[in-house]
């Protein structure tokens, strides 16, 4: 092996190594780049429809329910684990038993 030979070698293997380094890069910046470059998300107000499965109300108070409904509406808004929203679905139902109907 000649001189000159040894040093396309040395020349090679550090190519190889600046490789590793540039995939290295080449990753970092695919995973990163997405996230810097996202939009934030704006959370939304607050709003609700009321009874939206059921009558706000009976036909003698027609908003019995609302702040029921309200109060669930809510619980929705703020987000959560599906044990959080079986939590306020069951809620809702014992707070319309609560308040039942009016006489």
């Amino acid at each position: 092996m000649s001189c000159d030979d040894n040093t396309l070698m040395k020349s090679q293997i550090s190519i190889f190594k600046d490789w590793s380094k540039v995939k290295r890069w080449v990753v970092l910046v695919a995973v990163l780049l997405p996230t810097a470059c996202s939009q934030r998300i704006a959370i939304k107000p607050f709003t609700t429809d009321g009874c939206s499965a059921f009558p706000d109300g009976s036909p003698t108070e027609n908003t019995v329910w609302l702040s029921c409904c309200e109060a669930h509406d809510l619980a929705y808004w703020k987000g959560g684990t599906r044990k959080q929203r079986a939590a306020a679905d069951e809620e809702l139902e014992q707070f319309v038993s609560d308040v039942g109907e009016p006489v």
